[in-house]
């Protein structure tokens, strides 16, 4: 499928400028502000789906992805597990 079909009117790329003064950063911005769009608009999505979509999108959702790790003793699988005597779960 050719890139102009992908995106909405103000993404597309004309054929006499081409795609030279674009970077890959504009071109799939285009794509994935167009996948969202179709993604938000369809009616027949699970609504519960649609609302984690929204909630995904939010500001700053993704912020804890770049977050620093600390060491504050709240591991989840740190000591507490080490060390536990290792049983069978099967026969």
């Amino acid at each position: 499928m050719r890139y102009n079909a992908k995106v909405a009117p103000r993404d597309q790329i004309s054929a006499e400028g081409g795609v030279r003064g674009y970077t890959q950063k504009d071109l799939s911005r285009g794509i994935d502000l167009e996948t969202a769009r179709r993604l938000r608009e369809d009616e027949g999505r699970d609504p519960y789906w649609r609302a984690h979509l929204g909630l995904v999108r939010a500001e700053g959702a993704g912020a804890w992805l770049t977050a620093c790790p600390l060491d504050e003793g709240r591991e989840i699988d740190g000591v507490p597990l080490r060390g536990r005597p290792k049983e069978e779960v099967q026969d």
